[in-house]
């Protein structure tokens, strides 16, 4: 499962993992769409992937690809951090 986002020149292509690791174990653009007390489902660029799933692993960090979570959900999580900070909820300092 992967979205492909494209803003100007820049295009990249995520992929979403589930891992218990802390988001300090978050490289590349990597970011979390959803957390829980206990698991954290990121966002990763494709291309960093492979990368990404070794970064978890080597803290013993469990790592895996969400059974339930469908292109259609991360696509929306995609859309929902890119309007972030556009101001149109008040706020126009740009990302966060």
């Amino acid at each position: 499962m992967a979205v492909k986002v494209t803003v100007g020149d820049h295009e990249v292509t995520y992929t979403a993992l589930e891992t218990t690791a802390p988001e300090s174990y978050d490289g590349f653009g990597s970011f979390t769409i959803e957390a829980s007390a206990d698991r954290r489902l990121v966002a990763v660029p494709t291309d960093v992937l492979e990368w990404q799933r070794g970064r978890y692993l080597s803290g013993l960090y469990r790592c895996a690809t969400p059974a339930l979570y469908g292109d259609d959900a991360l696509r929306a999580a995609l859309i929902e951090r890119l309007c972030q900070g556009n101001g149109a909820d008040g706020d126009d300092r740009g990302g966060r």
